[in-house]
Order: C-alpha cells, then structure tokens, then sequence
C-alpha cells in the first residue's frame, strides 16, 4: 500500500486520553501510538490466524 490514509476515529474520551498518556510516555504522538498499536494488534493477529494478504482485502472488498 502506497502512502499513508488519514480516517476519523470515534472513540470514548476517556481511552483517547489514556492513550495519550502512554504515548507521552514513549515520546511518541498520539497518531504514532496508535498506528503501533494497530499494527501490534495486526501482528498478534496474523501470527494466530495467518498473514492478511492482498487476495484477502481484495475478496473482502477492502482494495480492488
């Protein structure tokens, strides 16, 4: 994938501050933490169920 994606993102106040706080603590931005958990989360997930490949987004209508 080329580039990067900007989206909005609804979530409670609450666990945005927090994980503000964590991303302070890491010196990381806000933006930057969550990616990583993102892809933390994408890891974990790819190591239970296998890699997500791109006939995979293609089939489940995320790219053509």
């Amino acid at each position: 994938m080329k580039g990067k994606k900007h989206f909005n993102l609804i979530v409670d106040p609450n666990i945005l501050h927090k994980v503000q706080y964590v991303a302070e603590f890491y010196s990381r931005s806000t933006s930057v933490q969550i990616s990583y958990l993102m892809e933390s989360f994408i890891r974990r997930y790819e190591r239970r169920k296998g890699e997500i490949t791109d006939n995979d987004l293609r089939e489940a209508g995320i790219i053509k």
